[in-house]
């Protein structure tokens, strides 16, 4: 796939990108020689998706990998929604539309961009570069896993009883991977809306204003002047909710 299909509405600004040199991690099991080679050898076309709704192609099963930015997957089944959220580091196809297993309901995708996001094409060039280091061919199917895996423990996060409990977790998760530790707590960065972690936690905003503003008063989870927000390390779940997530991982 080129750039011209990936760009569809809402993209723009392409061009090429060194994937080890944004992503250090992803030849983190390679000696120095080899990394120093490969840093150079693995390039991908890329693209920046403009905030809003993006209409990626109906015709694009290429795997995309998110280099900087924040993008939302909302899933509709019938009525009921729910949202995954994805940022960098993650792999994903531009194709990736809802698998119903059948249900005879109306199923359907949309993607949103939350901020500018650039996302790398790995095409047929960068899976033949990979070939000749496997160390990076892995790290790249291990970041798909890794997301299967996280969408488990969303699953078992949005079953539990009470929003606030929802969103302690959902924001534990998110610091985990992409936030900084400060002498305030946990700094994330992240432009959530309270409609966005509405769709996040399964709950309407207005309940997701009303649990914010619990955590906010026990100090737990505050919302900075400049939208970004800060987790404090020793906040917890209540007994059930932990109880809850025990018999999930059981």
């Amino acid at each position: 796939m080129n750039r011209a299909k990936l760009n569809g509405a809402g993209a723009g600004g392409s061009g090429w990108v060194q994937l080890l040199k944004i992503d250090v991690d992803l030849g983190q099991a390679l000696g120095a020689e080899d990394l120093a080679a490969c840093a150079e050898e693995i390039v991908a076309p890329s693209a920046v998706l403009k905030p809003g709704v993006w209409h990626a192609p109906r015709d694009s099963s290429s795997t995309l990998f998110v280099c900087d930015g924040l993008l939302l997957r909302e899933l509709t089944i019938g009525r009921r929604r729910g949202a995954e959220l994805l940022g960098p580091g993650d792999v994903l196809s531009a194709g990736d539309g809802p698998a119903t297993n059948g249900l005879p309901v109306k199923a359907g995708v949309r993607w949103r961009v939350l901020e500018d996001t650039r996302v790398a094409v790995l095409e047929q060039r960068f899976w033949q570069s990979a070939a000749r280091w496997p160390e990076v061919f892995a790290a790249v199917v291990d970041r798909a896993i890794a997301r299967a895996q996280a969408l488990g423990v969303h699953l078992a996060v949005s079953s539990l009883p009470r929003v606030e409990d929802r969103l302690l977790l959902l924001f534990w998760q998110l610091s985990d991977r992409w936030g900084r530790v400060t002498a305030d707590g946990l700094r994330l960065n992240l432009p959530l809306t309270h409609e966005v972690l509405g769709e996040l936690v399964g709950a309407q905003r207005p309940t997701v204003t009303s649990a914010l503003s619990r955590l906010a008063r026990r100090g737990d989870l505050v919302r900075c002047d400049d939208g970004g927000w800060v987790l404090q390390p020793d906040s917890a779940l209540d007994a059930a909710a932990l109880e809850t997530l025990t018999a999930a991982a059981a």
